[in-house]
C-alpha cells in the first residue's frame, strides 16, 4: 500500500541520529567545564562595579599668609588634585603684595647683639628730675646697661635735647659731615644704621672714654663706641676710646 496524497514520509538515517545525540552530548560536557568559570566571573562583577564607583579625593590644603600667597597656594593646591584625579585645575588671577614702604626699609643684614649673660647687673643710675635732662639721662643709663649685659635692644624716649647734623644715606643723597666731625650710627636710633644706606650723625672726632677717660663735655652725651678706631668692645677689644653723642 503506497502513501497517501498529500502526506509525506521523512526517513532518518540511523548515522545521523548518532551525530545529534553525540553532538547534544558535547555541550553539556562543556557547560559542566565552563561552569566554575562562569561562577568566578560573575563574582567579580561587584568588585568591577565598586572600583568604577569609588571617587577620587585630593587633600585638604589649608593656605595662610598674605592675600597673594593664600591665592597661589590654592593654585597649587588646585594642580596637585589634578594630576592626582585627572581634569583640569581651575586657577584664580593672584594678586601681587604691595611693595614694603620706603619709609621704613627692613634691612637683611643682621643686626649684632650682644649676648645677654644671667649674672650681669648694671650700674644704679640717679637722673635729676628735669626736662630734657632726665629723658637724656635714663636714656642713657638703658643703652649703657645694653652694651654691658646685652639682651633685647633698649626702648628709648625721645628727648629734645642736642641736635646733630644727618649724614650717611644712599649713595644717590649721601651726606658728610664737616672738617673735624665724623659721621656714626645715632645711638638712640634703631635699625642697622649706615650699614644699610641710613641715616647717621655728625660727632665731634674727639676721644672720650677707653684709657683717657675723658668725660662728654655736655649734659645728657654719652660716650660711643668709634667705629673706625679698630676696636671693638663687642668683639673683645679693651679700653677702647669713644666718641661723645647723644
Amino acid at each position: 500500500q503506497g502513501p497517501r496524497i498529500g502526506t509525506s514520509t521523512k526517513t532518518v538515517h540511523p548515522h545521523f541520529n548518532f551525530q545529534r545525540k553525540c553532538k547534544e552530548s558535547l555541550q553539556v560536557q562543556l557547560l559542566v567545564a565552563m561552569k566554575p568559570m562562569i561562577l568566578f566571573s560573575l563574582s567579580l562583577l561587584p568588585l568591577a562595579f565598586a572600583a568604577t564607583t569609588t571617587q577620587c579625593e585630593c587633600a585638604w590644603v589649608k593656605c595662610g599668609g598674605t592675600a597673594a600667597q593664600i591665592c597661589q597656594c590654592q593654585n597649587s593646591a588646585q594642580i596637585s588634585c589634578a594630576s592626582k584625579c585627572g581634569g583640569t585645575p581651575t586657577l584664580l588671577p593672584c594678586p601681587m603684595d604691595p611693595p614694603a614702604s620706603s619709609a621704613s626699609p627692613t634691612s637683611t643684614t643682621p643686626e649684632w647683639l650682644p649676648e645677654p649673660t644671667q649674672t650681669c647687673e648694671c650700674e644704679a643710675y640717679m637722673c635729676i628730675q628735669s626736662w630734657p635732662e632726665s629723658c637724656i639721662c635714663e636714656n642713657e643709663a638703658k643703652v649703657e646697661c645694653y652694651h654691658k649685659c646685652g639682651g633685647p635692644a633698649p626702648e628709648l624716649q625721645t628727648c629734645s635735647g642736642l641736635t646733630y647734623a644727618k649724614c650717611g644715606g644712599g649713595r644717590a643723597s649721601y651726606q658728610t659731615c664737616a672738617d673735624g666731625y665724623i659721621c656714626i650710627d645715632d645711638p638712640y636710633s634703631t635699625g642697622c644704621g649706615l650699614a644699610c644706606d641710613q641715616y647717621g650723625i655728625c660727632v665731634e672726632n674727639k676721644m672720650c672714654g677707653g684709657f683717657t677717660g675723658e668725660n662728654c663735655p655736655h649734659v645728657g652725651q654719652i660716650c660711643v663706641d668709634n667705629p673706625d678706631d679698630g676696636c671693638d668692645p663687642k668683639k673683645g677689644g679693651a679700653d677702647c676710646g669713644g666718641l661723645c653723642a647723644g
